[in-house]
C-alpha cells in the first residue's frame, strides 16, 4: 500500500471512529435526558427516547433555529473527543485539554444564548439567571479544580502534562492522597457537582416544543459528570478481572458511562438538593459561603497533604 492511500485509509477510519463516538455520546445524553423525566417527572418509562426518538424522526430541529444553535451543540459534542473514557485515553490527546475544553464550552454557551435570543424571544427571556451564568459558575469551578488538583500532581511528580487529562487520570489520585487529601478532593467533587451547568427539575421542560435547545441542554448536563467521572473515579474493574487487550478497554468504557449514568440521574442531583436545603438555612447575603468553604477547603486539603 502507498504512503498516500495509507494516509487517506487512516484520516477515513478516524472520521468514521470519530463519527461514531460523538452519535453515541449524543444519543446517550438524550438518553439521560428522558431519564431524568422519568425519575423526577414521573413520566413513563417511554420518556427514556423521547428525545431520541424525535432526533431520528428528523422532528428535533423545531421551526428552522439559527446556525448559532447547530454551532452550540457540535461544540459541546468536540468537548467529549478529549475526555478519557475509562482505560480509553481521549480520542484527541493534547498538551492542553484542560484548556481546550474551556474554549469550547465557552463558545458553546456563547453561541447557545446569542442563538437562543434570534431563535425566540420568548423562549430567551425564559432563561433565568442561574442558566445565563452557568456559564462563568462552571469554569470558575473547573479552573479552580482543574488548577489545585494539577498542582497536586506536579508536586506529586507524577508523570504527564499537567494540562492534559492524561496526568489527572493515569494513576488514581485518592489511592495516593492521605485523609486531608482525600478530604480535599471530595469537597472539589461537590463543588463540581454543585457548579454543574445541567438542568434543574423546576425548568426541566422549559424547551420541550424546541427540541434542538434541549439536545444543547442534554449534552451540556452529561459534560460535568463525564469530567468527574474521568477525574475522580478512573478505577477500571477490568483488572479485578484478569481482563486485558480489546475486553479491558470494553470493561472499561462501558463501566465509565454507567458511573456518568449514576452520577448525572442520581448522585449530582442529590447533591444539588442538600446544597439548596442547607443554602435555605442561611440568611440571603452568605448565598454564596457553601461554594467558597467548599472551594477553600478542596484546596486546603490538597495543600496540606502536600506539605503538612
Amino acid at each position: 500500500m502507498s504512503r498516500g492511500s495509507a494516509l487517506v485509509l487512516s484520516v477515513l477510519i478516524t472520521a468514521i471512529s470519530t463519527i461514531a463516538l460523538l452519535s453515541f455520546v449524543l444519543f446517550f445524553s438524550l438518553f439521560l435526558c428522558g431519564m431524568e423525566r422519568v425519575v423526577y417527572e414521573k413520566k413513563g418509562i417511554s420518556f427514556t427516547l423521547d428525545l431520541v426518538n424525535r432526533f431520528l424522526s428528523g422532528r428535533n430541529f423545531g421551526n428552522t433555529p439559527p446556525l448559532k444553535l447547530y454551532l452550540a451543540c457540535v461544540c459541546l459534542l468536540l468537548t467529549f473527543l478529549f475526555i478519557p473514557m475509562g482505560t480509553l485515553p481521549q480520542f484527541f490527546s493534547t498538551d492542553f485539554d484542560v484548556l481546550v475544553i474551556i474554549f469550547l464550552f465557552a463558545t458553546a454557551q456563547s453561541f447557545f444564548i446569542r442563538g437562543m435570543r434570534s431563535f425566540s424571544e420568548e423562549i430567551y427571556q425564559t432563561l433565568d439567571k442561574n442558566e445565563v451564568s452557568a456559564l462563568s459558575r462552571f469554569i470558575t469551578a473547573y479552573i479552580l479544580t482543574g488548577g489545585t488538583v494539577a498542582w497536586y500532581v506536579l508536586s506529586r511528580g507524577i508523570p504527564g502534562n499537567i494540562f492534559s487529562f492524561d496526568a489527572l487520570t493515569a494513576t488514581p489520585l485518592g489511592s495516593v492522597m492521605g485523609t486531608s487529601g482525600c478530604i480535599g478532593f471530595a469537597c472539589l467533587f461537590i463543588l463540581l457537582a454543585i457548579c454543574s451547568p445541567c438542568r434543574r427539575t423546576e425548568s426541566i421542560t422549559v424547551y420541550y416544543n424546541v427540541p434542538l435547545p434541549e439536545m444543547f441542554d442534554a449534552l451540556r448536563s452529561t459534560l460535568c459528570p463525564a469530567i468527574a467521572t474521568a477525574v475522580f473515579l478512573s478505577y477500571n474493574p477490568a483488572v479485578y478481572f484478569g481482563l486485558y487487550g480489546w475486553r479491558m478497554f470494553m470493561v472499561g468504557f462501558a463501566y465509565y458511562w454507567f458511573q456518568v449514568f449514576m452520577m448525572q440521574i442520581f448522585i449530582f442531583p442529590l447533591i444539588w438538593r442538600c446544597y439548596q436545603r442547607a443554602k435555605s438555612l442561611l440568611p440571603e447575603r452568605y448565598d454564596h459561603a457553601i461554594i467558597v468553604t467548599l472551594a477553600a477547603l478542596g484546596v486546603c486539603g490538597l495543600m496540606m497533604d502536600l506539605y503538612v
